[in-house]
């Protein structure tokens, strides 16, 4: 082991030591995605350039739609007027849903493992077409357990009306239930997200594929 590995590890220890809860997001960091198949193939289904995609989001209110403050409906008349083509309801939730890939089985055994440990949570951006889409997804791939038997309370944006990596979002469910941001590990695949936490005490880690919650928490697989 390199001093840059004993470094981690000792820091990872001595942080461990002060972690009562833990708070995962999903997207990227549970559930594999690929987020490029998405944006591919909305370019294609609206005749748009990838430059075009980030400002047709923004013009179709898609911050307020993750919100749950406009509806699936009108999202998706939004993103109709934006386009260059026409294209029906179904063709669009298929586009839209390509980034969504699999739950892997360890994911879950990890998750049921880390729960009789600590308080486990979920804190998600995400949409109603995506929830739908992932709760099916899960069904087809076996998987038995519902997201209420992984964790004690999940949260997607959609449903609470608030988004990473807005800090009074963290504040929010932090005081719903009762637990102390110090004694909080929150963990996602976007610094961004992470930034946003850090600022109401949160600690915080950023997943990626070198650094994956299996890897994060192999000691307790």
């Amino acid at each position: 082991m390199n001093c840059l590995h004993i470094l981690k590890y000792l820091h990872y220890n001595s942080m461990m030591k002060t972690v009562e809860n833990i708070i995962f997001d999903f997207g990227g960091v549970i559930l594999n995605l690929d987020e490029q198949a998405t944006f591919s193939q909305l370019q294609l289904l609206m005749g748009k350039s990838a430059s075009d995609i980030p400002k047709i989001m923004e013009l179709s209110r898609f911050y307020d739609f993750e919100c749950g403050k406009i509806t699936e409906h009108e999202f998706i008349e939004n993103l109709l007027a934006l386009s260059n083509n026409p294209f029906s309801k179904q063709d669009f939730i298929s586009a839209w849903n390509a980034m969504l890939l699999d739950f892997p089985q360890k994911h879950v055994n990890l998750l049921l493992s880390l729960k009789t440990h600590f308080r486990t949570f979920l804190l998600s951006n995400t949409n109603v077409i995506h929830i739908e889409a992932f709760e099916k997804n899960m069904k087809q791939q076996g998987i038995t357990f519902s997201m209420s038997d992984l964790f004690e309370e999940v949260w997607y944006s959609s449903s609470i009306g608030m988004r990473k990596p807005n800090p009074e979002t963290y504040r929010a469910v932090t005081q719903k239930v009762n637990i102390i941001p110090e004694r909080t590990l929150f963990l996602d695949d976007k610094q961004e997200n992470l930034n946003g936490a850090a600022q109401i005490g949160l600690q915080t880690m950023l997943v990626t594929p070198t650094n994956s919650i299996c890897s994060i928490f192999k000691s307790f697989l």
